[in-house]
């Protein structure tokens, strides 16, 4: 079974893409049980919590199969 995740932080973040446009992201902080903390980034256009909590999740599953 996967740690809990807990998002720490949601923060925007502008970075540029490889021609030098801006681009608008969320910058997600989290930890999943004792470790991390870790960040993912995630377009701002469409942001959705449901999808973000998905994909959190996701990674804790993963990350529990390195503990087996």
């Amino acid at each position: 079974m996967a740690d809990p995740v807990n998002v720490l932080r949601v923060d925007e973040e502008l970075s540029f893409d490889e021609l030098g446009k801006p681009v608008e992201k969320m910058r997600v902080q989290f930890k999943v049980g004792v470790h991390g903390p870790f960040y993912r980034r995630y377009p701002k256009e469409g942001f959705s919590s449901a999808f973000v909590k998905g994909d959190l999740e996701q990674f804790a599953r993963e990350l529990a199969t390195l503990k087996e």
